[in-house]
């Protein structure tokens, strides 16, 4: 059986650098010839398109011609330091109201985006990488993923990454328990007045069903906009004024969240 194809049959991708680290014994030339074999020969593995140095393995069975990468595993590939974020970390999570067909990765370098099989990998900038992040084991391979907590203040700060609104509350109705507690203490490293005022509106929203005490939103509200900011962003140019957070909120924020936020 071809050496690749047994060393990563379980991790399912990889790259040309894990095989160079590897295979120490083999020269440069070994290596390549390997993976020409594994690829045209044995039909056992097989190049991500727009992508130079990464592979996937194709199982026993498997159409070579059909077979496609593991997102999720692909996503980990792209850049080292991948962290899957934004809308991508609640679908990770177990916890997005809908499939997307984007996947936002942050990373320690920049890539281009990439499109395969239908899913487009896009790179987004992610501040504060150092908080809020936790890593499980998926086919083998560690993926790391910012936190529910930590992806609430995120699609907040970025809603154009959340998938919109609607996408964004519906996914949380499906989560049962935030702590209120890593939230505040991931708003502090923000330290950031808006961010404050929407992650406060938007936890009201949902106050009774997560139990959040009123402690929470008095400390935020210490800390608040100067002046009225916009909920939903600066594009949006309609809407009320929620005195109780300076943010002016757009009718289907209210209406999507039951108007459970106080005026």
């Amino acid at each position: 059986m071809n050496a690749l194809y047994r060393k990563y049959r379980q991790r399912s991708v990889f790259r040309k650098e894990d095989i160079l680290r590897d295979f120490p014994q083999l020269s440069a030339d070994a290596i390549n010839k390997k993976i020409e074999d594994a690829k045209r020969k044995s039909r056992v593995i097989k190049s991500v398109g727009g992508r130079r140095g990464i592979y996937y393995v194709v199982e026993p069975g498997e159409s070579y011609v059909a077979a496609h990468p593991d997102p999720l595993l692909l996503a980990t590939n792209l850049a080292n330091g991948a962290i899957i974020c934004y809308a991508s970390a609640l679908m990770l999570l177990g916890k997005s109201h809908s499939s997307l067909n984007i996947m936002y990765i942050s990373s320690s370098s920049r890539f281009r985006d990439l499109t395969c099989q239908g899913m487009k990998y896009h790179y987004v900038v992610l501040p504060e990488r150092e908080i809020g992040l936790e890593t499980f084991s998926h086919r083998g391979t560690p993926l790391i993923v910012t936190t529910l907590e930590r992806t609430l203040i995120d699609c907040l700060g970025n809603l154009k990454y959340a998938g919109g609104f609607e996408q964004f509350y519906r996914s949380y109705e499906g989560v049962s328990y935030i702590n209120w507690r890593t939230l505040e203490k991931y708003l502090k490293v923000f330290s950031s007045p808006l961010l404050n005022a929407r992650v406060g509106l938007f936890v009201e929203l949902q106050r009774e069903r997560w139990n959040i005490p009123e402690v929470f939103f008095a400390r935020l509200r210490r800390n608040l906009p100067k002046y009225p900011d916009y909920f939903l962003g600066r594009k949006e140019k309609a809407g009320k004024l929620n005195a109780n957070w300076n943010l002016i909120v757009a009718e289907e924020v209210m209406h999507i969240g039951g108007r459970r936020a106080k005026d």
